[in-house]
């Protein structure tokens, strides 16, 4: 008799822990497309900005930030992928940021971008954190290490070291890259990102190219 009272018991706390489950996923999905909505509306603005001002500048300008948000969008759907301990599984949606990237930049530009994403579960901030610098670094890439329709690949590495340290690279074979890297809101959105995470960068001559890495200590979701 007892043992079956225990047996009932337990059954019924699994139900109900399953059905926190379900409720916490709905709310999850939920909050998502509340925010890749509100994403949508503030890009659609910023459109029609674009189409009222005269300056070319300024229209160069604002397609730079609608394609940031644009990122932030489809990384808000990317994290579909969440495990049950709150983690992303990244090299999904690494490598699915890196497609949607390069399509955004490159058009028909013979460049390609090479994703090689260690299989990691890690936290949601911390992926988010990294999907926004990746869109960075290639974005820089793109700008300025291919002139004049030039041919070239763009890799992007992630990887946990012996250490435990999580390595993020990005290195391009373009036309190199000077010793102190050009100041700009996109810089300062990696820079910013990093150091929020304890992030170190170095930056350093690829021969050929430029080669972006950034260590990450261990942290635990």
């Amino acid at each position: 008799m007892v043992i079956t009272l225990v047996a009932e018991a337990f059954k019924m706390l699994l139900e109900r822990l399953d059905a926190m489950e379900r409720e916490k996923d709905l709310l999850f999905r939920e909050l998502a497309h509340r925010t890749r909505n509100n994403l949508q509306i503030v890009m659609s603005m910023l459109a029609m900005e674009r189409a009222q001002t005269a300056s070319g500048e300024l229209r160069a300008r604002l397609d730079l930030i609608e394609g940031r948000i644009g990122v932030l969008a489809q990384m808000h759907d990317r994290l579909r992928w969440q495990d049950r301990d709150g983690t992303i599984e990244v090299r999904h949606f690494m490598e699915e940021l890196c497609i949607d990237v390069r399509q955004s930049l490159a058009g028909h530009r013979p460049v390609v971008v090479r994703p090689q994403i260690e299989n990691l579960s890690l936290a949601a901030d911390l992926v988010v954190a990294l999907g926004i610098i990746v869109n960075e670094l290639l974005t820089n890439a793109f700008k300025y290490a291919f002139p004049d329709d030039r041919a070239g690949a763009v890799d992007v590495r992630l990887s946990q070291e012996a250490s435990q340290h999580l390595v993020l690279v990005c290195e391009d074979n373009g036309i190199g890259c000077p010793e102190t890297p050009k100041s700009g809101t996109g810089t300062g959105i990696i820079l910013a990102l990093a150091q929020q995470h304890d992030g170190m960068i170095s930056r350093e001559a690829a021969t050929p190219g430029c080669r972006v890495v950034i260590r990450f200590p261990s942290r635990q979701p």
